[in-house]
Formats: structure tokens, sequence, C-alpha cells
């Protein structure tokens, strides 16, 4: 259990990493239509939102398994 669990964590990380270096491209990218940038950003922020709570909570989840044994 402590393998998916770890696995949850990196898989959790690395999605984190992904949503910040794709906001730093859509702030560091020109575009003329602006109701695009809008929706990025909206689910970007969603997304973001969805790995720092999925982080915390494997991290969690992590202390409560390692606190079995």
């Amino acid at each position: 259990m402590k393998k998916v669990t770890v696995l949850f964590i990196i898989s959790f990380t690395f999605f984190t990493l992904g949503e910040l270096l794709w906001s730093l491209r859509l702030f560091a990218e020109e575009s003329s239509v602006f109701a695009d940038i809008k929706i990025d950003l909206i689910v970007n922020i969603l997304f973001f939102l969805c790995s720092i709570f999925g982080l915390v909570g494997s991290c969690k989840w992590y202390k409560i398994e390692s606190n079995k044994d």
C-alpha cells in the first residue's frame, strides 16, 4: 500500500509542476484573443486546485498508512 501512496504523491507532484509551467506559458505568450486566455486561466486554476488538494490528500493518506505499521 505504501508504494501506491508514493506513486500518488509523485503523480500529483508532477501534475502540479506541469500546471505551474503551463501557467507560466500562458502569461508569457502573447495572444490577441482575450476570451481564450480567460478560459485557459479558469481551467488552469481548477486543475491547479485539484492537484494541490490531491497532493495534500495523498500526503495525509501516506501519514495515516505509515502510522499503522
